[in-house]
């Protein structure tokens, strides 16, 4: 069962990795691949994406629009809903593939595949807003999402087109990289998040 989305803990210097099936949480030595740890998810079903949130929590959305918080202390949980997607329209498995978090000002950032391709930013209140028109990124699909506290901007994964574009939160286009050189012609990139140093992990 493939990976369906990954977040980089800066306080372990981890990475936490979610499969399709949503039965657990994996924790991942970032230094070198090895499993330390699992939270066992119970009543989660076609998770797709997660970000670390920070203090031992991250965000955990399934594909239906469903987002819930899970404290990765803890050996089991079902989690804390954080919010969800309403008009969420499901199309040949089109839904949530990426999530990102601002923990400065609170904010979720949530990607929408495509069929329409979205990025929504909500404060939990159950009130979304379009952060960008998806035809300037010029991508066939969005696969994955990563907020960088160093510069308030967003980075978002394409795994169709094999590029990671960087926008502004209000809706500028900054640049776009492509990913041919570093994921070696392999599909389905799940996602993207960086590490302390600043380096670009596409997840495969």
């Amino acid at each position: 069962i493939g990976i369906s989305g990954a977040t980089y803990d800066p306080e372990s210097n981890t990475l936490w990795v979610i499969r399709d099936n949503g039965k657990d949480l994996e924790e991942i030595s970032a230094a070198d691949g090895r499993r330390l740890a699992s939270v066992q998810l119970e009543g989660f079903e076609d998770t797709e994406a997660l970000t670390w949130m920070g203090n031992g929590k991250v965000a955990v959305a399934e594909e239906s629009g469903r987002i819930s918080t899970v404290d990765t202390t803890l050996a089991s949980t079902a989690g804390t809903v954080f919010d969800r997607i309403e008009d969420m329209t499901l199309t040949d498995n089109n839904g949530i593939e990426g999530l990102a978090y601002d923990a400065e000002n609170e904010l979720l950032y949530v990607v929408q595949e495509k069929d329409p391709m979205r990025i929504l930013r909500g404060d939990g209140t159950g009130v979304w807003t379009e952060v960008i028109d998806p035809e300037l990124l010029l991508v066939d699909d969005l696969s994955g999402a990563y907020f960088a506290a160093s510069t308030g901007n967003l980075f978002l994964l394409s795994d169709v087109s094999s590029s990671v574009t960087q926008i502004t939160t209000s809706g500028s286009v900054l640049g776009s990289l492509q990913l041919g050189s570093i994921t070696h012609g392999i599909n389905d990139a799940e996602g993207v998040t960086f590490d302390h140093s600043g380096m670009l992990l596409p997840m495969l």
